[in-house]
């Protein structure tokens, strides 16, 4: 114990030092900072030295905190003395935790968080798929995986979250009013390691493929369309693998040196390929190959701090967007309300369909949404969502 305290003041030290030093360098722009500041403030009446010490002392730690931050040099610092002194957890300034679980992966967690009930949630859900039933639209509900896999101790109890608990409570829920749903967690097995970023929360490629290849399956046979094999056969697929990319959402809140960077793989097609991504949002559209179409490539930076490399996947969290699939013509034609999980599987699961539709409630603009999905003509609609967002009501405002 005493000389892990001694390597933990060391190394606070050493902190302490590097903060001072990057400080010093960057005085007269933090000095600036707070004199451009003073003159451009509202109230010029008061210009007594009193006021000018308090404005400065209510100043001085917005400026230090954009100076030491402005290259992430304090994030940097502070997550690699973390990782020296073997911290499993990190506290942020966001009320949230970044725990390093036991396969080294990053996840979220918060110290006293409880179970929401989401039986409401579930209740809007089968409403909602009533409504659709009336209209003759079958729907389904899919469910995720999530980083943290049910039944494990990858967490520490005191910091764990209980998505996985509101995931099957939300299920449950809905299956009690005839819901039908796909659980993918259960159907993917609870070693996710390779199905997930580090130190990201979403899944990657990998994770992905395998999701779509369970959920197509599963939904060819309740709907009885024929599956689309090449496309759910990994080895029809050229994997083109981005080393040291990605910098995730976990990971941004420690740094590169606390658990590392992620290498980004996309899968590309050796089979044609011919589609049309419409995005209703901008009235944008994007037609070539499945690549062409839905991979945004201008988005594979490698810039950790500042760019997202996960949103190449369909370009991210559109409210609405179509994929017409020019090659399978007899594929069903599906609306999708999603979260940004999908945005990775859109692109394997058009490759089932004629026309795919995906609809994030966050960013739809729509008046009517049912009337829009009825108006689609849709074979079926799934609802599309990862464990945690079923705590998210504005996510149930069908």
């Amino acid at each position: 114990m005493k000389r892990t305290n001694t390597i933990l003041a060391a190394a606070f030290l050493l902190v302490l030092c590097a903060m001072a030093g990057y400080t010093l360098r960057d005085f007269d722009t933090i000095r600036t900072t707070i004199v451009n500041a003073w003159h451009a403030r509202e109230d010029q009446s008061d210009g007594s030295l009193l006021t000018k010490l308090e404005f400065a002392a209510d100043r001085t730690e917005g400026a230090l905190n954009a100076a030491l931050d402005r290259e992430h040099y304090f994030i940097q610092l502070y997550g690699g003395v973390q990782k020296l002194t073997n911290q499993k957890f990190v506290e942020d300034s966001y009320s949230y935790c970044v725990i390093r679980m036991k396969n080294g992966a990053l996840t979220f967690g918060s110290i006293g968080q409880e179970q929401k009930d989401v039986s409401h949630n579930a209740e809007a859900t089968a409403n909602f798929a009533a409504k659709l039933g009336e209209k003759g639209i079958p729907f389904s509900a899919v469910m995720t995986p999530q980083k943290v896999p049910h039944h494990t101790d990858s967490v520490p109890a005191a910091l764990r979250d209980y998505h996985n608990e509101e995931a099957t409570q939300f299920l449950a829920h809905a299956a009690a009013f005839g819901v039908d749903f796909v659980d993918l967690r259960y159907d993917m097995g609870t070693d996710l390691t390779d199905s997930f970023f580090i130190t990201d929360h979403h899944w990657n490629a990998d994770g992905a493929f395998l999701g779509n290849r369970i959920m197509t399956r599963r939904l060819a046979e309740k709907y009885g369309f024929t599956p689309f094999e090449p496309g759910l056969n990994e080895g029809q697929f050229a994997r083109q693998t981005y080393p040291d990319l990605f910098l995730g959402s976990q990971g941004k809140r420690v740094g590169t040196l606390y658990a590392g960077v992620d290498d980004f793989t996309l899968y590309h097609p050796e089979f044609d390929t011919s589609m049309t991504y419409t995005i209703h949002d901008s009235g944008h559209t994007r037609s070539g190959t499945l690549e062409e179409a839905l991979y945004f490539e201008e988005y594979l930076v490698q810039d950790y701090y500042n760019a997202n490399p996960y949103v190449t996947f369909a370009g991210g969290d559109w409210g609405k967007a179509t994929v017409t699939n020019h090659l399978n013509p007899d594929g069903p034609r599906v609306v999708m309300i999603r979260d940004s999980f999908a945005c990775a599987v859109t692109p394997f699961f058009a490759l089932q369909c004629s026309e795919l539709t995906t609809i994030d409630l966050r960013a739809y603009r729509g008046d009517d949404l049912l009337a829009d999905i009825e108006g689609m003509n849709p074979d079926f609609a799934v609802l599309f969502y990862s464990p945690s967002t079923t705590v998210s009501d504005n996510m149930f405002a069908f």
